[in-house]
């Protein structure tokens, strides 16, 4: 099956996390610089970060993934991916794009299945250090791979000679805010608290108890913004409020990249578009990879920020209230370090992820590559 295709219009393919949207949104905003029309198809799950996506229309697709835990739902997930399947067919007929971008996760696998039936070319970015089932299967068709870090461990290789390491597309809120990281000068301390979009209640009463702990006039510098889950808003205002400690607590701070800006110390998970912006914007942080983050890509994310000393990493099973405190008072007390950290964590920054793609993208379409 082959479509007409429209000059100029990409579609983008990203499931339901701000980590795959965050990047398909860098590299909208890029293609969009160019001239490009842009499709977005995901799923409703990220609905609500939808709000400054300029992409000229949004499909939402049905998707699921098959895993042990569900078997008997089997037969209902399979109906599911053919219909996403023959709708992806019916919009890419319709809009005509002239390649498709998958982003990771897998509401991604009948969007760009669909291009590939339709005779496009497809293009998969690996945000992540260890490659997703998603991708790993739509790397069996793709015609090119980007990379958000120059190691992926789980690499096919037969994808290696149609790769490129783009580093991760950065939104322009993001790189907006690029200035050198200003030391802690006794002052203020601020503490930024993330779990990723959808917060992290580890951390909900990890952090407040942790800093608890700090004495009296450490926890009086304190400045903390920390980004929780909506039903838990209000216990984590009582915790920082009984210990005397000045918080912003809320359920998306849509002004983070301003606040990683401002922030002394970074306290998350290590998705890999945290990782990517800690990295741009070279400051420090705390990172507690999520265990159950499905292929460890959170822990193989991690590190590599560790491997260079660009921040400190601890695993969810070994950190307590004791050693995180331990840890803030040092830090708190050691500007230099800190500083360190924050310069080690920049070398890892590819910085223009998002052009690079778009370059990639170009290329491709041009035939410049030998295996396209």
């Amino acid at each position: 099956m082959q479509v007409k295709v429209e000059d100029k219009c990409v579609l983008l393919a990203a499931g339901g996390t701000g980590g795959h949207l965050y990047s398909a949104k860098g590299t909208s905003e890029e293609l969009k610089r160019r001239g490009y029309k842009v499709i977005l198809f995901t799923d409703r799950r990220i609905e609500g970060l939808l709000d400054n996506f300029f992409v000229d229309h949004t499909k939402f697709i049905l998707s699921a993934t098959f895993s042990k835990k569900n078997i008997i739902y089997w037969p209902y997930i399979l109906i599911k991916l053919i219909y996403g399947l023959a709708i992806s067919i019916y919009w890419i007929t319709y809009y005509k794009p002239s390649l498709a971008v998958g982003f990771g996760g897998y509401p991604t696998v009948p969007p760009l299945l669909a291009a590939k039936i339709c005779g496009l070319k497809i293009i998969i970015h690996e945000q992540n250090s260890i490659m997703g089932r998603a991708n790993l299967l739509l790397s069996n068709f793709t015609n090119g791979l980007t990379k958000g870090f120059k190691d992926i461990y789980n690499l096919p290789e037969k994808v290696k000679k149609k790769s490129c390491f783009s580093g991760n597309p950065i939104r322009d809120e993001v790189t907006n805010e690029i200035n050198p990281y200003l030391a802690y000068n006794g002052k203020i301390f601020n503490i930024l608290v993330f779990g990723g979009s959808q917060g992290a209640s580890f951390f909900s009463k990890l952090i407040p108890r942790a800093l608890s702990k700090l004495p009296d006039n450490y926890r009086k510098k304190l400045n903390i913004m920390h980004q929780s889950r909506t039903e838990e808003i209000n216990s984590v205002k009582d915790l920082y409020i009984s210990i005397g400690i000045k918080a912003e607590v809320n359920d998306f701070f849509y002004d983070l990249p301003k606040r990683l800006r401002n922030s002394h110390l970074v306290i998350s998970r290590s998705g890999a578009s945290t990782i990517s912006e800690l990295s741009l914007l070279g400051r420090p942080g705390i990172l507690i990879p999520l265990p159950s983050s499905i292929d460890g890509d959170q822990e193989y994310n991690a590190k590599v920020l560790d491997s260079l000393n660009g921040a400190i990493v601890y695993h969810q099973s070994d950190i307590n209230e004791e050693i995180l405190s331990d840890k803030i008072f040092d830090l708190i007390s050691s500007p230099s370090e800190l500083l360190k950290i924050a310069n080690n964590a920049k070398t890892v920054s590819k910085g223009d992820g998002s052009k690079n793609i778009v370059d990639f993208i170009e290329n491709l379409l041009a035939g410049k590559f030998l295996w396209s």
